[in-house]
């Protein structure tokens, strides 16, 4: 089951004791501001797991995320990364296009966004998110900062790219809003 939990962790489906990654309608960046990290290239996993994380360069600035789960699950994603106040975020947004499920299907389908501060090394990929109960008191308390909706009790941020930066950079300040979600390890390199 941990095996699992990291998976959805990184892919962006990411339960943790029940917890969701807030989810945003724009990314958390604007095509100038991504960047590249040759060091995120390469192959990934949890320490004692089958699990696998692939990073692959796609575009100067662009990376596809793939990976497999000993629970059969696959996924793809389209990585950007982006620095804010100094500090490396990563943006997932789904690549289902290629997923075999009907067209018509699919359009009742809406991606969106989900991001997560990281800390990269060599060798080890430690990836941080919003700490869910953490966002509900914040947002309780002040709902104005930033534009968003709760659908099916999941928090979706709705604000532009420019009030989402705006408001991690906020929130970056702020002791107990990212929380560390998981530890991965280079299994080898690209």
């Amino acid at each position: 089951m941990k095996g699992l939990t990291a998976a959805m962790i990184v892919t962006g489906l990411m339960i943790l004791a029940g917890c969701f990654p807030p989810v945003t309608l724009n990314p958390m960046y604007s095509e100038e501001e991504t960047i590249f990290e040759p060091d995120l290239v390469g192959v990934w996993s949890e320490e004692d797991s089958n699990d696998q994380f692939q990073f692959q360069q796609t575009a100067e600035t662009a990376y596809d995320l793939t990976g497999s789960v000993d629970s059969g699950v696959v996924f793809s994603f389209d990585v950007r990364l982006t620095r804010l106040n100094g500090e490396l975020f990563m943006d997932l947004y789904p690549d289902y296009y290629d997923v075999d499920i009907d067209d018509f299907y699919k359009l009742h389908l809406l991606s969106v966004h989900s991001f997560y501060r990281i800390e990269l090394a060599k060798d080890t990929l430690r990836v941080f998110m919003i700490d869910e109960d953490w966002l509900s008191k914040f947002m309780e308390s002040s709902a104005d900062t930033i534009p968003y909706e709760i659908h099916a009790e999941r928090t979706v941020l709705t604000g532009t790219t420019e009030q989402l930066q705006a408001f991690v950079g906020e929130l970056m300040e702020t002791e107990g809003a990212f929380e560390e979600v998981v530890t991965l390890l280079r299994v080898k390199e690209q």
